[in-house]
């Protein structure tokens, strides 16, 4: 005997009412709209019968934690702000004898990256889908920041490159050629950034870039807090990045597929670069 299409309608309404339900009980303060979030439930269980099942199988109140987020819900980040500490420690912990890496440069890092949306493109929390648990997959990124900033660190130590963007031994043969073709652009259009800056951001980013200071001795440097100058970091970081790649967009007429490769061009290269253009600038003082 066949069930009537109606029926399968309203079963499904109800499941996906219960997980409503549910979700807000888990985070009663979440102010989300729910028809946005059972549209975004739809589209995860699409085709997938019975409904109920699909949605047991997602971790519903991480995922509406997620869209909280992204609605910029302050309960939701504040939520969200505890779960990054605590994945950003479990990273730090993971990294072994690299005690250097301390936790406000990691979850900064983190931070503008789950958050933060790069140009033409949703930011990396838009990409959680409830198929995991939310803190396991920060976790996962958050080691692989560790990872770069521990690689970074690293490359401040060792010898002076051309002031140039830096191309990195694992590019892809498009990146190359990308790179070969727009260099001497991505270049200057660094080098106008980085002379545009106000001098204490410039100060900051020397300091950490080529003087390669960590996060608590800048703070003794600025005598402010190690969390405000990581904080300041960042947004300075931020702040090259989006100019940089302003001023390529004014310079280069790309299409939409080089362009978005151009901008992870940058970003992937981004911090190497600028500690190249700062120590040439130094030396060229000294």
């Amino acid at each position: 005997m066949s069930i009537a299409p109606e029926h399968l309608t309203e079963e499904a309404d109800r499941a996906f009412a219960l997980a409503l339900a549910r979700c807000r009980t888990a985070h009663p303060r979440v102010a989300l709209p729910g028809e946005g979030f059972l549209a975004l439930l739809r589209q995860r269980v699409a085709a997938q019968e019975p409904v109920a099942a699909a949605l047991g199988k997602l971790h519903l109140e991480d995922l509406y934690l997620a869209c909280g987020c992204l609605q910029h819900d302050s309960v939701a980040l504040t939520e969200l702000e505890g779960l990054l500490r605590a994945k950003t420690r479990d990273a730090v912990a993971r990294m072994g004898p690299t005690r250097d890496i301390l936790l406000e440069e990691v979850g900064s890092l983190l931070q503008e990256q789950l958050l933060v949306a790069p140009l033409g493109a949703q930011p990396k929390l838009a990409e959680y889908s409830g198929r995991g648990p939310l803190g396991k997959w920060i976790e996962v990124i958050a080691v692989r920041a560790a990872l770069r900033l521990r690689r970074q660190r690293q490359g401040r130590s060792g010898t002076p490159v051309e002031p140039e963007l830096v191309a990195s031994p694992a590019a892809s043969p498009e990146s190359a050629c990308l790179r070969a073709r727009c260099g001497a652009e991505l270049s200057s259009a660094l080098r106008e950034t980085l002379e545009g800056l106000e001098e204490d951001e410039r100060r900051l980013l020397r300091l950490y870039f080529v003087e390669g200071k960590s996060i608590d001795e800048i703070g003794e440097d600025l005598a402010i807090h190690r969390a405000t100058a990581a904080r300041r970091l960042a947004r300075a970081r931020a702040k090259v990045f989006e100019q940089t790649r302003d001023r390529v967009a004014g310079k280069l007429r790309l299409e939409e597929p080089e362009f978005r490769s151009l901008v992870n061009l940058v970003r992937s290269q981004l911090d190497l670069s600028i500690q190249s253009c700062l120590r040439s600038a130094s030396d060229s003082t000294s």
